[in-house]
């Protein structure tokens, strides 16, 4: 069961990242909207950078498990992961729009 539950949060965490992956492409200013492939590549940029800065802010070791699951529920803290999506998200738009 908590096998299951790892994998269930770590869906949920991958639908928010398609959502802000989803949202920055909004503010572009694209007559025809965003490329679904665009917008696919940009949630894995977004989920993997996401992943490897919050292991790494929690001072484990980033393997390549921890990119498909989440740690232990106790070790997880969904506003931490949630807020520093939010700020590489941000991040990667204005990156795009002024690099």
């Amino acid at each position: 069961m908590i096998f299951l539950q790892k994998y269930v949060t770590a869906l949920c965490l991958m639908l928010v990242t398609v959502t802000l992956a989803r949202l920055i492409f909004v503010f572009i200013a694209d007559p025809e909207g965003p490329n679904l492939l665009v917008v696919a590549v940009t949630a894995v940029v977004l989920y993997v950078l996401t992943t490897g800065l919050y292991v790494l802010s929690r001072r484990k070791s980033l393997r390549v498990l921890h990119l498909v699951t989440v740690a232990e529920e106790k070790d997880f803290s969904w506003v931490w992961f949630i807020g520093i999506e939010i700020l590489v998200a941000g991040t990667l738009y204005l990156a795009m729009m002024y690099l």
